[in-house]
């Protein structure tokens, strides 16, 4: 999945299968590089929400929603967010076992116009903090 040309954006979804070994915040999926080759992080921060995060590097803003879940070490979980283009966080949903699961409020930072095809690398887990 790429970002757009900077100037619009485009909807997306992504589904991952999930069992967390601890309780810590981690990535689960993004193309990601910091500082400044960011696209996009589906992430679970604070232990027990789920973040997906989209970076416009060209102004400098950024768009964000949370689902708050609790979820138990050594159990798999389908995790899902989908996100309809709509350049605020509004236009994310989360899913988790297939059920739409209650959204906190967006949290943007604007501006924000699109992402932009970014060069870094998919990540799949790989970061923890």
């Amino acid at each position: 999945m790429h970002g757009s040309n900077g100037s619009t954006d485009q909807a997306f979804s992504i589904a991952v299968w999930a069992n967390f070994d601890d309780a810590n915040d981690g990535n689960i999926l993004g193309h990601f590089m910091a500082p400044s080759n960011r696209e996009w992080r589906f992430t679970r921060l604070y232990g027990s929400s789920l973040y997906l995060i989209l970076f416009d590097e060209n102004a400098k803003g950024q768009i964000a929603r949370a689902a708050t879940q609790s979820f138990s070490t050594g159990v798999w979980y389908h995790l899902a967010v989908t996100y309809d283009g709509s350049r605020n966080g509004n236009g994310i949903r989360f899913y988790i076992n297939g059920v739409a699961t209650g959204q906190s409020a967006n949290a943007d930072m604007l501006p924000y116009v699109g992402r932009k095809n970014g060069t870094g690398p998919l990540e799949v887990g790989g970061f923890k903090g």
